[in-house]
């Protein structure tokens, strides 16, 4: 439901290559400049994939809430309205997580 810190990003594989393709060379090779620019772009794209996915919440959880809330307020406006001798609450689903 929610992402969690210690989930590998599929990006990571990638930007560690590329860290190791870079020891190998030499210093002031146009070869390295075009690296490091890869390896920029990679680093910014993970950034703003782990920033875009900060709270994602399921759709259905939020439709099992909002139903939920529903039949709350239904049975108490019937309530209000009408008294009802029984325990109205047992009409209400239980959360399965």
């Amino acid at each position: 439901m929610f992402n969690r810190k210690d989930e590998p990003h599929p990006l990571d594989d990638v930007i560690e290559h590329a860290i190791s393709e870079l020891e190998g060379m030499d210093a002031g090779s146009e070869e390295r400049t075009r690296a490091v620019e890869s390896l920029k772009t990679l680093m910014e794209l993970r950034a703003a994939d782990k920033a875009s996915k900060k709270f994602n919440v399921n759709p259905d959880v939020i439709t099992a809430g909002a139903m939920q809330l529903v039949g709350i307020f239904a049975i108490l406006g019937f309530e209000k309205a009408n008294v009802i001798t029984t325990k109205a609450i047992g009409f209400v689903p239980k959360v399965k997580s």
